[in-house]
């Protein structure tokens, strides 16, 4: 079963991405949230980190099929 879990997987939380995961820098950064929006709105990597922070604790779970 070992050699059918995909790497990293059990070792923290998994990133499964396809290829290299990028490494985006808070002054490079932005995020931008428009379509079905009132106002579209482009916020810095810099301006979202100084927004309010909260710490959640969640539990999830991930099903993987075909492994």
């Amino acid at each position: 079963m070992a050699a059918r879990v995909p790497p990293g997987l059990g070792q923290g939380f998994p990133v499964l991405t396809y290829g290299e995961t990028p490494v985006i820098r808070a002054e490079e950064g932005q995020l931008r949230i428009w379509g079905a929006v009132e106002k579209e709105v482009v916020i810095t990597g810099k301006g979202l980190l100084a927004l309010p922070q909260h710490t959640l604790t969640q539990a999830f779970c991930l099903a993987i099929r075909g492994l």
